[in-house]
C-alpha cells in the first residue's frame, strides 16, 4: 500500500498519461489511417473525450492523496498515543495484561513478563495456577459477569519462592458498551506481606514482653479509665485483667472513688511530662514507686497516661535494715573510740535543722567508713548465703585483692578447705543474742599463700529468728604465733641451756683427764706402734669430745661482754677473711651486695662474727652437696639494707645459697640443737641454735626461707646502735 500522498498523484498522471497513449494508439489502429503522432492532440471528438477520462483520474488521484495524507497523519497520531500509553503503563510499575472474554492472554507488558513469565497467547488459569478451568473467585471473571472493578490476593509459588501479589480486573467495553476484554493489573505486595508479617511478629513479642515484665504497666485515657494492662497486675492486684481494664485508676491503686490529692497521674496531666513518686499504699500494704508518662496525640496534648509501678517493699525493707546495721556498726565503733562518740554527741546536741542533720549524719557516716577501711584488723559483712556483701579495705589488701574483686563472692573462697568446713558449723551455732569469738581461721591470699586469724563474728537475725547477714571481725595472728613459739624456742632453750652446762662440766674434767693420759702414751711409745696410734685416736676422738663440750658451755653461757656500736661492713669483712680461702677452694663465689652506708648497730661484734661464720659453713656445705665441682650457681650472694620495724630502725643481712635447700619436713627443727643434716663428724647440730640464741640476745629475729633443690635464704635483723640505748646498756 502507497502511504506517501506524493506518490498517489505521480501514479495518477502517470495513469492518465498512460490511458492518453493507449486511447490514441488504439485509434491510430482501428479508426484512423493517420500517424500515431498526428493522432495525439487531433480529433477534437477524441481529444475531449481524453481530456475528460485523465481529468477524472487526476481528480480521482488528488482525491487519494488527500485520504492518503489524512490516514498518515492518524496513524501517526495513534502511534504517538500508543508511545504515551506504553510510557505509562511501563512507568505504573505494576504488571498487566489483557485477556478476551475467554480469559486467553492477548498482552502483557515487561513487568507482568518479569513477574509472572510471558504467557501471551495462553489461558490465565492454565498459566498462572496449572489448572484447566477458571479459578474460583477470579476477580476478571467477576469483572466479566458484573461489569464492575474487583480486586483479590493471591500467592504463586515460583521455584521454592513464595510470590504475593495482588490482581485488580477490570472490564474492556466497545463502542456499543459491550464487554469485549479486560484488564489485569497484577501489583508485587510480597515486601508488605512480610513487613505486615514483621509487623504482627513486633506486634506479639511486644504484647509477650508487655505481659512477661515483673513491674505494673497500666495505661489510662484522661478520664482515668484503665484501658490496657499487663498480667503482673493480676497478681499484684488480686483480680483478673479484664476486671481491671474496666475499673477507675484510683479504684484500683488506691481503693478510692476519687484521685488522692498527690496522685501523679493528675500530675502528669497537668504539666504534660513525666513524674516518678515512691509512697506507701494502705490499700495494698506496700511501698510503690510509680512513674507517671503522658500519652500525646498528634497535636502534643494529653490523651491519657502510661503508669509503670514497681513494689519496692523488699528494698524498703532492705534500706531500713541496713540503717539498723549502720546504727549497730556506729554503736560498736562508739564503744571503741570514746572521742568519737563525744564528738558525734556534741554534734547531735547542736542539731537545730534538717539539713544540719543530714550535714551531720554524712560526717559521721565518713568518719566510720575512715574507721571502718583503715582499722588493723579484717571487717566484712556476709548475707544469709555466705556471700561477702561488704568488707573494709584492710581486708582486700591482706588478701591482696581489690574491693571489688572480694564483693558478691563467698567467704569459703577465701579460706582453706578445713575453715571452710568450720565455716559451715559456726553458721548453725548462730544464735540471737550471741557472739562466737576467738575461732580459728586460715585465710588464702590471692598468691596462694595463708595466714592464721583469730575471728569473731556477730549476726542480726529476722523476727523469725533467721539470719539476715553476720558482721566479722579478723585478726592476722602470724606474728603473735611468731612470737608464741620465739617464746616457747626461748624457754626450750633455756632448759637445754641449764642442762647442758651441767652435762658439759661433769664431762670436761674427765675428758682433761683422758687426753692428758693418751698424749703420756703416745710420747712414751714409738710413732709407728699399735700404742701410739691407739693414743693418737683417743686424743682426736677426746679433742671432739671437748669441742662439743665447748659449743654446750657456750650455748649454755649468758655472756655479759659489753655491747657497743659496730660497723656491720667490718664484721662482714672479718668473717670473710676468715672463710674466703675455703670458699676459693671449693670454688663457691661470693656476691657481695651489701648497701654502703648502713648504720652502726648495737652488738658484741666477736659473737655477730659467729653468726655469720656458722650461716657462710652451712651455705658451703649446701653448695658443695649440690655441686660437687665448678658451677656457675655455686654462689652465695649476701645484701644488707635499712629497715623499720615497729617505729625501730633495724639492719637486716640476708645470706642466699643455690645450694640443696632444706626439706619441709624438717624446717620447724633446724634451729633446735644437736639437730644436723651433716654426716657424722662433720657437724655437732649446735651452729643455727648458738645463732639463734646470739641473734635473740641482741634484740633481733633469724629466720630461715627454703625451696628444697632450689635456694635457703637465712634472713638477720639486728638493732641499730642508738645512744639512749648504750647509756642504757
Amino acid at each position: 500500500m502507497i502511504k506517501s500522498p506524493y506518490k498517489v498523484m505521480i501514479l495518477s498522471i502517470f495513469i492518465a498519461m498512460t490511458f492518453w497513449v493507449i486511447d490514441t494508439y488504439i485509434d491510430s489502429i482501428f479508426h484512423y489511417d493517420e500517424p500515431f503522432i498526428y493522432l495525439l492532440f487531433s480529433h477534437e471528438q477524441e481529444l475531449y473525450f481524453r481530456l475528460v477520462f485523465s481529468s477524472g483520474i487526476l481528480l480521482f488521484g488528488l482525491l487519494m492523496s488527500g485520504v492518503t495524507a489524512s490516514r498518515n497523519r492518524f496513524e501517526k497520531t495513534l502511534l504517538e498515543e500508543k508511545a504515551k500509553t506504553e510510557s505509562i503503563i511501563a512507568a505504573i510499575g505494576d504488571g498487566l495484561s489483557i485477556q478476551d472474554t475467554n480469559f486467553k492472554i492477548l498482552y502483557q507488558n515487561q513487568v507482568h513478563k518479569d513477574l509472572i513469565g510471558d504467557h501471551k497467547g495462553e489461558y490465565c488459569y492454565s498459566a498462572y495456577e496449572k489448572k484447566d478451568q477458571i479459578c474460583e473467585g477470579c476477580p476478571l471473571d467477576l469483572a466479566f459477569k458484573k461489569g464492575g472493578i474487583y480486586r483479590d490476593e493471591r500467592s504463586v509459588s515460583d521455584n521454592g519462592k513464595v510470590l504475593h501479589v495482588e490482581i485488580t480486573a477490570s472490564p474492556i467495553r466497545d463502542a456499543s458498551g459491550k464487554i469485549v476484554a479486560g484488564i489485569e493489573v497484577v501489583r508485587d505486595i510480597s515486601h508488605h506481606k512480610w513487613a505486615e508479617e514483621l509487623i504482627r511478629m513486633s506486634k506479639q513479642d511486644w504484647i509477650d514482653t508487655f505481659d512477661t515484665i515483673d513491674d505494673i504497666i497500666t495505661v489510662h485515657d484522661k478520664n482515668f479509665n484503665i484501658i490496657k494492662t499487663n498480667k503482673a497486675a493480676e497478681s499484684a492486684f488480686g483480680i483478673s485483667v479484664k476486671e481491671i481494664v474496666k475499673s477507675k485508676c484510683f479504684s484500683v491503686f488506691h481503693g478510692k472513688d476519687n484521685p488522692p490529692d498527690d496522685c501523679p497521674s493528675c500530675t502528669c496531666m497537668d504539666k504534660g511530662k513525666p513524674i516518678t513518686n515512691e509512697y506507701y499504699e494502705p490499700h495494698l500494704n506496700k511501698y510503690l514507686e510509680i512513674k507517671a508518662i503522658p500519652r500525646l496525640d498528634p497535636y502534643n496534648k494529653p490523651m491519657g497516661i502510661i503508669h509503670i509501678v514497681r513494689d519496692i517493699t523488699n528494698r524498703k525493707k532492705m534500706e531500713n535494715e541496713l540503717i539498723n546495721h549502720r546504727k549497730h556498726l556506729t554503736e560498736l565503733v562508739e564503744e571503741k573510740t570514746s572521742d568519737l562518740t563525744s564528738a558525734i554527741n556534741l554534734l547531735n546536741n547542736e542539731i537545730a535543722s534538717r539539713r544540719h542533720a543530714e550535714d551531720s549524719l554524712r560526717l559521721s557516716e565518713k568518719k566510720y567508713r575512715d574507721l571502718y577501711n583503715n582499722a588493723p584488723d579484717m571487717y566484712h559483712t556476709l548475707n544469709k548465703d555466705k556471700i561477702i556483701i561488704d568488707c573494709n579495705e584492710t581486708e582486700a589488701e591482706m588478701l591482696g585483692y581489690r574491693k571489688e574483686e572480694i564483693i558478691g563472692r563467698p567467704v569459703t573462697d577465701f579460706l582453706t578447705e578445713e575453715s571452710r568446713l568450720l565455716t559451715e558449723q559456726y553458721f548453725s551455732e548462730l544464735k540471737k543474742d550471741t557472739v562466737l569469738k576467738n575461732m580459728k581461721r586460715t585465710f588464702v591470699r590471692k598468691d596462694g599463700t595463708t595466714f592464721p586469724a583469730i575471728i569473731n563474728v556477730y549476726a542480726d537475725f529476722d523476727e523469725n529468728g533467721q539470719i539476715i547477714t553476720t558482721r566479722s571481725i579478723a585478726r592476722d595472728v602470724t606474728e603473735l604465733q611468731r612470737a608464741e613459739a620465739e617464746a616457747l624456742r626461748a624457754a626450750h632453750l633455756a632448759s637445754l641451756g641449764e642442762l647442758a652446762a651441767g652435762v658439759a662440766h661433769e664431762i670436761n674434767n674427765p675428758i682433761n683427764g683422758i687426753i692428758n693420759y693418751a698424749e703420756l702414751i703416745s710420747k712414751k711409745s714409738a710413732k709407728e706402734s699399735k700404742e701410739h696410734n691407739i693414743s693418737e685416736r683417743i686424743i682426736m676422738e677426746s679433742e671432739r669430745i671437748a669441742s662439743i663440750v665447748g659449743g654446750l658451755l657456750a650455748f649454755a653461757r649468758d655472756n655479759r661482754e659489753e655491747k657497743t656500736d659496730v660497723d656491720i661492713h667490718k664484721i662482714l669483712s672479718d668473717a670473710f677473711a676468715l672463710t674466703e680461702a675455703q670458699l676459693g677452694r671449693d670454688g663457691i663465689h661470693i656476691n657481695n651486695n651489701m648497701k654502703n652506708g648502713l648504720p652502726p648497730l648495737l652488738a658484741q661484734p666477736h659473737q655477730i662474727e659467729q653468726v655469720f661464720l656458722n650461716i657462710i659453713s652451712n651455705a658451703r656445705f649446701a653448695l658443695n652437696q649440690q655441686y660437687p665441682g665448678e658451677h656457675p650457681n655455686k654462689i652465695l650472694d649476701i645484701s644488707g639494707s635499712k629497715i623499720t620495724i615497729n617505729d625501730r630502725p633495724y639492719v637486716r643481712i640476708i645470706f642466699r645459697d643455690h645450694g640443696t635447700g632444706i626439706p619441709d619436713e624438717i624446717k620447724d627443727q633446724i634451729m633446735n640443737p644437736f639437730f644436723s643434716t651433716k654426716p657424722a663428724k662433720m657437724g655437732t647440730g649446735l651452729g643455727l641454735s648458738i645463732s639463734h640464741g646470739i641473734v635473740n640476745n641482741h634484740g633481733g629475729n633469724i629466720r630461715i626461707e627454703s625451696v628444697p633443690g632450689k635456694f635457703t635464704e637465712v634472713i638477720i635483723e639486728i638493732p641499730v646502735y642508738r645512744k639512749k640505748e648504750k647509756h642504757e646498756e
